[in-house]
């Protein structure tokens, strides 16, 4: 009660806030904050899609026969060379 007495409001000064509210109860001076949660939006359903297949690289047959003759050639001059070492070792 004030001087006149007459009860006293209690206010509070503040800026708002979107979906925030404070309240005071006048009897018994408590405060009541609220916070109203948004609505949360319904989620659409996607379209079915095809699934995307998986792209190999494009390796011709050209790189495939190329070290296939490198690999060839290496035997056969490793084998050349294992022959070679043999004979001398005789």
């Amino acid at each position: 009660m004030n001087e006149n007495g007459k009860p006293i409001v209690y206010t509070i000064g503040q800026n708002t806030i979107k979906d925030y509210t404070t309240k005071i109860d006048q009897n018994t001076y408590t405060i009541v904050n609220r916070h109203r949660q948004p609505a949360k939006p319904v989620p659409t359903p996607k379209e079915p899609t095809k699934p995307v297949k998986p792209v190999l690289p494009k390796t011709g047959m050209n790189t495939n026969d190329l070290m296939s003759f490198i690999g060839l050639l290496f035997l056969i001059t490793a084998g050349g060379f294992m022959l070679l070492k043999r004979e001398l070792m005789n």
